[in-house]
């Protein structure tokens, strides 16, 4: 509850401001949160089709419509994180699953994170992006690289769950706070 308090603070305190105005800028505020509790589920039900159909591609682009959720609750952010790297990089692998397309994800993935690769042990978020990649760049055949796409595709739809079920309750909360 608290995250979702801070949520609703921010933007009453950001409509009030930036209109000078208060009962305009609390009309502005209550329009926004009531399109934000219309908006999330929408944004939920695409996302989840997007899984159901393996569009990872559009799953990859519209998640980013969430990330001005991260900074308010911890595990949304980490959810958030977590859907973005693996459905990045299936989205990569998606075009051409073979096993050299996968030595080029990894590559990829290497050259922009690999000064970060000393937070390997850090934190959750960091180990499964790199077991993910270390999988990958293990991949002796194609066949072996399909079961890892199969694998990683479950382990989206999973943590998928667990974000829309936060998101749920962050909205749920938003909703008291509201009403």
């Amino acid at each position: 509850m608290n995250s979702a308090r801070t949520f609703v603070n921010y933007f009453t305190s950001s409509y009030h401001l930036a209109k000078g105005v208060k009962k305009k800028g609390s009309t502005l505020r209550n329009e926004f949160l009531e399109e934000f509790v219309v908006y999330i589920p929408e944004i939920i039900e695409e996302l989840e089709g997007c899984i159901q159909n393996n569009d990872v591609s559009t799953f990859y682009h519209k998640l980013n419509n969430l990330k001005f959720l991260c900074e308010y609750t911890d595990t949304i952010n980490r959810y958030w994180y977590l859907l973005r790297a693996y459905s990045g990089g299936l989205m990569r692998l998606a075009d051409c699953p073979n096993q050299q397309k996968a030595v080029e994800v990894y590559i990829y993935y290497y050259n922009k994170y690999g000064g970060r690769r000393i937070l390997k042990d850090e934190n959750w978020f960091e180990n499964l992006r790199w077991k993910f990649l270390d999988q990958l760049i293990e991949v002796e055949d194609d066949k072996e690289l399909y079961v890892l796409i199969d694998d990683t595709y479950l382990s989206l739809a999973k943590f998928f769950d667990i974000y829309k079920t936060e998101l749920l309750n962050f909205l749920q909360s938003v909703k008291e706070i509201i009403n």
